[in-house]
């Protein structure tokens, strides 16, 4: 098996193990006695119904980003400069305003999204409401299962604050891995990096919903039984 070989099954069982927590972190979400309907503190989960959709004709070229930004994140710190603006030159950009969908629950793609500015929030809809599952600031890479496995997209992703995205599509993916070079191990290395703090991520927002469970399972225990009179024996 060849290293590009083993960080792409690397990849594949990182987007099953991510999917698999997404949808405990649903069921957690369900389960909460005070009906929130947000893993993510303090903020309400978003009415993705009510967005306008991004439209491909406001993507361009990614040549535009300066390479120093994406650079600036862990997932990319080991690429050269040049390296990094061959990768742009094979993405788009995106610049989205706050309150755009940029893709639905069950939609078809083939692409995944590097958060260059901005914040992105990644939801499901569970019996008609929707449910918050987690925010993406930058630096972050979402998207990876579409891109890798060309599954449906099992979340629907929105513009909390205004995003610059950058975008690839599988052509280009399979063109710059078919190059053999190591702009390829290390495209294929910053979406599994990608993938990993998306699932470590995921792990601790379900152990403290879980945590919060259990903690209101305890307190509902504990709580003391008082009698009524005729319960009394008096």
């Amino acid at each position: 098996m060849t290293e590009r070989d083993g960080l792409w099954r690397i990849a594949e069982s990182l987007c099953r193990q991510l999917s698999a927590v997404n949808r405990q972190i649903s069921e957690a979400l369900t389960l909460r006695a005070d009906g929130a309907g947000s893993a993510v503190p303090r903020q309400v989960p978003p009415r993705v119904s009510r967005m306008l959709r991004a439209l491909s004709t406001e993507t361009s070229s990614a040549e535009s980003i300066p390479p120093e930004l994406l650079l600036a994140f862990p997932a990319f710190r080991g690429f050269t400069a040049d390296e990094i603006a061959e990768l742009l030159r094979s993405m788009q950009r995106w610049d989205l305003a706050r309150g755009t969908l940029l893709f639905k629950e069950g939609d078809a793609g083939c692409t995944c999204y590097v958060v260059v500015r901005g914040t992105i929030d990644v939801s499901v809809k569970v019996r008609g409401q929707p449910q918050l599952l987690a925010q993406l600031g930058p630096g972050s890479i979402f998207g990876q299962a579409s891109l890798i496995a060309g599954e449906p997209r099992s979340v629907s992703c929105s513009i909390r604050r205004d995003a610059l995205l950058a975008e690839i599509d599988a052509e280009s993916c399979e063109r710059l891995l078919n190059g053999k070079s190591a702009l390829a191990l290390k495209l294929l290395a910053a979406l599994n990096q990608g993938l990993v703090a998306a699932l470590r991520s995921a792990d601790r927002q379900l152990m403290r919903l879980n945590e919060e469970h259990a903690g209101a399972e305890s307190d509902v225990d504990a709580e003391p039984v008082v009698a009524s009179v005729g319960d009394s024996g008096a």
